[in-house]
């Protein structure tokens, strides 16, 4: 009989040739070479960023160094302002004490009476001031002019308040004179000097602090205004040119406790 069935000869796989081993081989470094041409590319990548960060560094330190010199410069030139504007100040302080002193000085022979009848009448008004200056021991003819100041003022309807009299001397011996002797006039009529409106605000303001006890007294002097801070014999009246050394003042002597308003308890 014959087989006609087939059968498969049992091969073995053939060994790799060196051949094959080579192309392995190089396929392999060909791969690495790619991959090292990368990170290469990748190493230059990374240190042209550094090199970018490194000069905007150094730009930044040169932005930051002429900031600090603009800084500096600024400040310098602040200091100098702030010199000149010192300067100014006490330049307008002494010419505003200059401008002061001459527009009182204009006003050196006047005395102003204070709560002295009012009237209408030109010859009742002549008769009321001389007899202010017979108590005053002051002869008519020392006087250059009188008149009342300021517009006419009303407490109510039926009562006037009369307004302050001028009167001006035709010599400062015969003003002094008047001033010395205002204290022999009776109440409520009383004199002060005529001061300019800059030293009677100091004067308002002494005459607070003089009703707060913070000082003894206030008063005027050849148009100066002084305050005397107790009642001994030894302590020197305060010169007070300025708002500014009256806060002065009043920082070194506060109102007592019992003065301030809500401090004392019941």
């Amino acid at each position: 009989m014959t087989d006609t069935g087939t059968s498969t000869p049992n091969v073995s796989a053939k060994p790799p040739t060196w051949k094959d081993s080579s192309q392995q081989i190089l396929d392999s470094l060909s791969n690495l070479d790619r991959k090292v041409s990368s990170l290469t590319d990748g190493q230059a990548a990374i240190d042209q960023k550094i090199t970018s960060v490194s000069n905007g560094q150094i730009s930044i330190k040169k932005e930051i160094d002429s900031i600090r010199k603009l800084v500096s410069s600024t400040i310098d030139h602040v200091s100098t302002l702030d010199s000149e504007v010192r300067e100014l100040r006490e330049e307008n302080g002494y010419l505003r004490q200059e401008v002061e002193d001459l527009q009182q000085y204009s006003r050196k022979g006047n005395i102003i009476i204070h709560n002295l009848e009012e009237t209408p009448n030109p010859v009742e008004e002549r008769r009321l001031v001389l007899e202010v200056l017979d108590h005053l021991k002051i002869s008519p003819t020392a006087v250059d002019v009188y008149h009342r100041l300021g517009k006419f003022r009303k407490v109510d309807d039926n009562k006037p308040r009369p307004r302050p009299m001028l009167v001006r001397f035709i010599s400062h011996s015969a003003r002094y004179e008047a001033f010395r002797n205002r204290k022999s006039i009776q109440r409520p009529l009383f004199i002060t000097e005529h001061v300019i409106k800059q030293r009677l605000d100091l004067l308002r303001a002494l005459n607070e602090m003089r009703k707060s006890k913070q000082i003894k007294s206030c008063y005027t002097m050849n148009g100066r205004v002084f305050a005397r801070v107790d009642d001994s014999d030894d302590a020197k009246p305060l010169l007070i040119n300025n708002m500014d050394e009256i806060d002065q003042l009043k920082l070194l002597r506060p109102a007592p406790l019992e003065d301030i308003p809500g401090s004392v308890c019941d």
